[in-house]
């Protein structure tokens, strides 16, 4: 048997090594013998005091060592991390040499991966960790590293700063199909898209957390280790250079004079969507206040700083201005963010609707969008599709129209948000532990076309249930799927964008 490597995993901490095996005698990647596993341990653990930002120097390494023997095409970051120690049958001869041990494994064939675990047990306050670290697993899933349980994402989990935090989650990413946007240079050229996209789809498709997950990738103060690994060759470009500002329409209709069954008041939603600008305004300087930047290595300026009674003062007097003048005085760029932008015109009637989008854009989107080019460099716009609503807010004002790119019809862009057949396959095989052959089409009773996109709700609800044997309370469960046709559809012709039901089959099916 022929082994290249053995993988290290070092419980709840942010680091895993390689040791290559070489002619018959194991040697560390420093180069020094490692001819048993308590040899080993001890180069393991100096090396983790070098490269760890735990700050606990005795480990405790020649004491915890486990061996997990995986079977061939496993996932080996998640075998290791998913180990847990009270689990498992500590290894008990730390002083035999480490080729006599893997060689009376029973290894499957064509793996020439030995996976060592060095632990020892982790206190509370070490469990409690927050999580970083993800990676793609297979297509498009990707998984927040170092955890101990598989959990779902919850379909109500739609703020990525709060999603990436769930232990053991796994998500699907096809944020790479908008790069265009992102990897071109922070100034627009006349070769590159708009500056920002325009994505609507039905509730359920999975907008908000796209949307917050660009939010991190430009403005997180924190480590861009929870982004997936496309976005690692652009970090170095976008963190510290950005601020997010993130505007969710849908906080207008708790206002008072949003309330559609009261009578339309110019004035008092003028007030409220004034209030409102504010409120974001104030929440901007908050999510930047901290000196955390400096905690993450992310070196940017301070703003100068004012009391809380100054900043409320200065921000309800102009909040774009407010927010403008932070940014410039911290070096940096916005990120626009807006979500649910048509939910303010959803069962209007079109006087009103025409009244309140005049109101909006003059109080909070008009002064905006004259900056987009110099303080505004790049942005995401999401909303709500619904059949027979046709408003297109905005679209009759020239610098929203010039800044921003409508590919809700686009095939090209159809699945960056929504699952496609192969991510549901790979979903199942990758994270739910299903039957290596599990196919998509398993749990769609009557196929779907190559082309659709399955409503993320909907699916992960099925998959869920599946996994924990649940059966649905009714016969079938329905899951919604659109298809973008018409990639050229005029702004004036019915949209293209089709919504239908398939059938999943129960869990007991």
């Amino acid at each position: 048997m022929e082994v290249e490597y053995f993988r290290i995993g070092i419980v709840g901490h942010d680091c895993s090594l390689t040791t290559l095996i070489d002619a018959g005698e194991p040697y560390d990647i420093l180069g020094d013998r490692a001819e048993t596993f308590e040899d080993a341990a001890r180069v393991i653990e100096d090396h983790h005091k070098m490269v760890c930002s735990c700050g606990i120097q005795d480990l405790g390494f020649r004491e915890n060592i486990w061996l997990a023997n995986l079977a061939y095409d496993s996932d080996m970051d998640t075998a290791l991390e998913d180990y847990h120690p009270a689990a498992i049958q500590r290894w008990t001869r730390p002083n035999v040499r480490i080729l006599d041990v893997l060689r009376e494994l029973n290894h499957v064939p064509e793996s020439q991966v030995i996976p060592v675990m060095f632990g020892r047990e982790l206190d509370e306050d070490e469990r409690q960790r927050t999580l970083k670290g993800t990676r793609r697993l297979q297509g498009s899933v990707c998984r927040v590293s170092y955890s101990t349980t598989h959990i779902l994402p919850s379909p109500a989990a739609c703020d990525f700063y709060t999603f990436v935090q769930t232990k053991g989650l796994c998500y699907i990413d096809h944020t790479e199909a908008i790069s265009p946007w992102y990897y071109a240079s922070l100034r627009k050229s006349g070769a590159e898209p708009a500056y920002m996209p325009i994505i609507r789809r039905p509730s359920g498709f999975g907008k908000s957390t796209v949307l917050t997950m660009c939010c991190a990738m430009f403005g997180d103060k924190r480590s861009h280790g929870t982004m997936p690994m496309h976005y690692s060759d652009w970090k170095s470009t976008l963190e510290g250079n950005f601020m997010c500002l993130q505007l969710d329409l849908a906080e207008l209709d708790s206002m008072d004079s949003f309330n559609r069954s009261e009578p339309f008041s110019v004035a008092q939603v003028e007030r409220e969507v004034a209030m409102f600008m504010t409120e974001n305004a104030l929440r901007f300087r908050q999510r930047y206040l901290s000196d955390e930047d400096v905690m993450q290595n992310i070196y940017r300026p301070v703003a100068p700083s004012m009391s809380d009674d100054e900043a409320r003062a200065s921000a309800t007097q102009d909040p774009w201005q407010f927010i403008k003048r932070y940014a410039i005085d911290s070096d940096c760029k916005i990120f626009l963010a807006i979500d649910n932008y048509t939910h303010p015109f959803l069962e209007r009637d079109a006087w009103t609707a025409l009244q309140l989008e005049e109101i909006i854009w003059r109080l909070v989107l008009s002064p905006i969008f004259v900056d987009v080019g110099s303080v505004v460099e790049r942005g995401f716009i999401t909303g709500l599709e619904l059949t027979g609503f046709q408003h297109r807010p905005f679209r009759d004002c020239v610098p929203f129209v010039q800044a921003t790119e409508d590919i809700t019809y686009s095939s090209e862009y159809a699945h960056v948000m929504g699952f496609r057949a192969q991510d549901v396959t790979d979903l199942g095989r990758t994270v739910l532990d299903l039957e290596p052959t599990f196919e998509a089409q398993d749990i769609l009773q009557d196929g779907i076309p190559d082309d659709a996109i399955l409503c993320v709700r909907d699916v992960v609800d099925v998959l869920r249930a599946r996994k924990e044997g649940q059966a649905p309370s009714v016969r079938y469960r329905s899951v919604r799927w659109i298809q973008v046709k018409n990639d050229d559809a005029d702004r004036d012709e019915v949209p293209g964008l089709t919504v239908r039901m398939s059938q999943l089959q129960p869990a007991s099916a």
